[in-house]
């Protein structure tokens, strides 16, 4: 398969570096449990309500092959998660397994939040070879691994197809979108075509409401860190920024750059003009339901969302484009998940045997053949396109950014917590009226003394 290749070649080529950028049961307790027939309970702890169920089976079929270990699985959202792991940790009670992301993993690293597991990944003859190349490499740093490799994602333009149909917008008219942030180019047309206000205008029209919108033609995610992975880190992107002087420990963040400022500056316009809701509509409606419920007619979203919007359950007939081409090209971001061990826990052998099991062929082909993520192992990303395809999904949005090499890697930061903070912070400001420029240049100012 065309993708698994261009696949190998960008995470070797982009990542071959220390380290790159990429319900069940009740609320976990930390540190592990000892249970009433003298075994063994593993908190691990998810964000992916999607994946919790999948990741059950997995851990039904670990308890039965070692009835000595029982995994307590809990699923959190993204926003919860990240605070109540934060204060599990300083409080030395967090779970035994969790799930990390590229951003926190020097943080990890760092303050010795997270277990050198690669004496155990040796002795457990762990075969990278089964991921797809150079996703293993993602959670080792200066020659240590601290995790193992649990799935990979990239970006595409979600939209409502019946309404873009209505506007005259073709799949093929979907995919050949532009952008810049000068006039929005022609992405920007096609979203002040698909706003519309209460009396039937569309955003084009002279008469067009701006203060009286029943349906936006673009939702922007303004809670998404320091990355942007959910909206304007691509569009960022695709008009010339990069986060550092480097995409793996930077010495020096970027977010100062006019490349980001006036990115940033073009999504708060769409608020301006009607386009786009304001942030404090945005921030009280997940992005679910807002397209669901027919609120807007696009929004960026990732490979790991078409269960939501192109299975059974979605509310409307939606597709994924590829992102639009802005001056520096079309550009997703790519990023790969891993599996990690607390360094505090009371049961580390069976911790590492059950993240081990999670990297296993045999865990990854359940998971992929639902089709929920794409699987680290290549046989299971195999299967989950498979899968996809079965169930009429067409998700090349996702396999020819990579194919094509326009990904870049998330990057790989100290201080995830204060620089993800610190940067949303300036963002969120700037979506209520705050200067562009000023704001993210003082923010940067702030996320570059941290790392001095």
């Amino acid at each position: 398969m065309k993708t698994r290749v261009a696949l190998g070649v960008f995470l070797a080529a982009a990542m071959a570096l220390p380290l790159a950028a990429c319900n069940a049961n009740t609320a976990a307790t930390g540190g592990g449990e000892s249970s009433a027939d003298s075994g063994v309970t593993i908190n691990y702890w998810l964000w992916d309500d999607r994946q919790a169920p999948l990741y059950q089976q997995c851990a039904d079929d670990f308890h039965a092959a070692n009835p000595n270990i029982t995994v307590k699985i809990t699923q959190t959202a993204w926003g919860q998660y990240w605070d109540t792991l934060t204060t599990q940790l300083a409080a030395s009670n967090a779970p035994d397994t969790f799930v990390d992301h590229s951003t926190r993993m020097l943080q990890f690293i760092d303050s010795g939040q997270i277990m050198d597991i690669t004496e155990a990944a040796n002795k457990a003859g762990i075969d990278d070879s089964i991921y797809q190349p150079g996703l293993a490499d993602l959670s080792k740093y200066e020659g240590k691994r601290y995790g193992l490799p649990k799935d990979w994602d990239t970006m595409g333009l979600l939209y409502d197809t019946e309404v873009a149909a209505e506007a005259g917008y073709t799949k093929e008219d979907m995919a050949a979108l532009t952008w810049n942030p000068t006039d929005g180019g022609t992405f920007e047309q096609f979203i002040a075509k698909t706003t519309l206000d209460a009396n039937g205008h569309n955003g084009l029209d002279p008469e067009f409401d701006k203060n009286n919108v029943v349906r936006y033609g673009y939702h922007p995610e303004w809670s998404d860190g320091a990355i942007g992975q959910n909206g304007w880190g691509e569009l960022a992107a695709a008009n010339g920024f990069t986060y550092g002087d480097r995409s793996v420990n930077p010495t020096k963040f970027n977010f100062g750059d006019k490349s980001l400022v006036d990115t940033v500056a073009w999504i708060k316009g769409l608020i301006d003009k009607g386009y786009a809701p304001k942030f404090d509509k945005t921030s009280s409606l997940g992005t679910d339901a807002v397209m669901n419920n027919g609120n807007a007619a696009s929004t960026i979203a990732g490979s790991f969302t078409t269960s939501v919007y192109l299975g059974p359950d979605a509310k409307k007939k939606f597709a994924y484009a590829p992102l639009p081409t802005g001056p520096a090209g079309r550009r997703s971001a790519m990023n790969g998940l891993h599996d990690v061990v607390w360094s505090g826990t009371k049961h580390p052998e069976e911790s590492f045997q059950w993240i081990a099991y999670m990297a296993s062929e045999e865990c990854q082909m359940k998971v992929g053949e639902s089709g929920v993520i794409f699987p680290a192992v290549t046989k299971a990303t195999e299967a989950a396109l498979k899968a996809r395809e079965a169930q009429g999904q067409d998700n090349s949005a996702f396999t020819t950014v990579v194919d094509n090499k326009e990904t870049f890697p998330v990057p790989v930061f100290a201080h995830g917590d204060e620089v993800n903070a610190l940067i949303q912070d300036a963002i969120q400001a700037i979506a209520t009226g705050a200067d562009p420029a000023s704001t993210l240049q003082e923010a940067n100012d702030k996320a570059n003394a941290l790392l001095k």
